[in-house]
């Protein structure tokens, strides 16, 4: 998965149509996905994964990857204000994040870290 990636899957989530014409405001809120990505991949990795550019290859488990755009959408929506749809993403996101984060401790137990 690339930060490319991450950014379709949230304009996915989100309802967000990146080539239209309207909607500046969403393309706003998508021009933070970079930033808000590091942090999801923060709050995954405890700081050990981050990207610089969306062409970036993040290289993680597939549990940890698909929780990423919801962490993402999460913040974004949390950035805009909408306290209704950050509820259901922020719900969303504590379930994935949870899978992930015993997958991670998973793997470490097993590299004996």
């Amino acid at each position: 998965m690339t930060g490319i990636d991450v950014y379709r899957q949230v304009s996915s989530l989100l309802g967000i149509d990146p080539s239209s014409e309207t909607g500046s405001s969403d393309k706003v809120l998508l021009s933070n996905v970079l930033s808000t990505t590091n942090r999801v991949l923060a709050d995954l990795t405890d700081y050990k994964t981050s990207i610089t550019k969306l062409s970036d290859e993040i290289t993680l488990s597939d549990t940890v990857l698909e929780s990423i755009p919801y962490g993402v959408a999460m913040f974004l929506l949390l950035q805009r204000g909408d306290r209704e749809r950050y509820n259901i993403f922020a719900d969303l996101y504590s379930k994935k994040r949870a899978r992930a984060k015993n997958v991670i401790t998973r793997i470490k137990q097993s590299n004996g870290i």
